[in-house]
């Protein structure tokens, strides 16, 4: 999460109107960005994805992109990746 002010201020920013969104993650609630990405076991960044805080992580949107730069194996929660997502990489 990339949080882009303090919730409570969340209605009165300017900044970021119409791109920042309400989500929420693992520390809470947050107004702001998600930050998406994939490296490779020499840590470093494949590629990567910027959206709006509400967007899940399993979003096939997501994933048209990460999956573009993808080679090798692939490894993930069993929780995290649905059998709908399990088949697109496949």
């Amino acid at each position: 999460m990339i949080p882009v002010c303090h919730n409570l201020r969340r209605y009165a920013n300017k900044e970021f109107k119409g791109l920042a969104t309400d989500g929420k993650g693992t520390m809470g609630w947050c107004h702001g960005f998600k930050l998406h990405f994939v490296w490779n076991g020499l840590e470093e960044i494949i590629t990567f994805v910027l959206t709006g805080a509400n967007v899940n992580d399993r979003d096939m949107r997501v994933w048209d992109v990460l999956a573009k730069r993808i080679y090798g194996r692939l490894f993930g929660d069993k929780g995290y990746i649905s059998a709908k997502l399990f088949d697109f990489l496949f």
